[in-house]
């Protein structure tokens, strides 16, 4: 699953950071032509547990806005970790 982190970057970890945004942008975009879960999924062959987690943040927050997103999954991250 993916996880996403905050803090000082490593190339690496920018790296897995701009995946992570542009899988929450690519996301956003097929909500707006209101596309299910499941449909999401399996167009950007990821696991539907991942983008239903997006799209749970994305539905609480009411924002397609990707940074905003992201920011939300890092914090609700983090609460898991602790």
């Amino acid at each position: 699953m993916t996880r996403f982190r905050s803090g000082s970057f490593t190339k690496e970890e920018g790296k897995i950071e701009g995946k992570a945004e542009r899988l929450i942008e690519q996301i956003c975009k097929k909500l707006q032509k209101n596309k299910s879960a499941e449909v999401i999924a399996d167009e950007l062959e990821e696991e539907l547990p991942v983008v239903e987690n997006i799209i749970k943040v994305q539905q609480q927050l009411e924002s397609y806005d990707v940074e905003q997103i992201y920011k939300a999954m890092i914090r609700e991250d983090n609460k898991q970790e602790r």
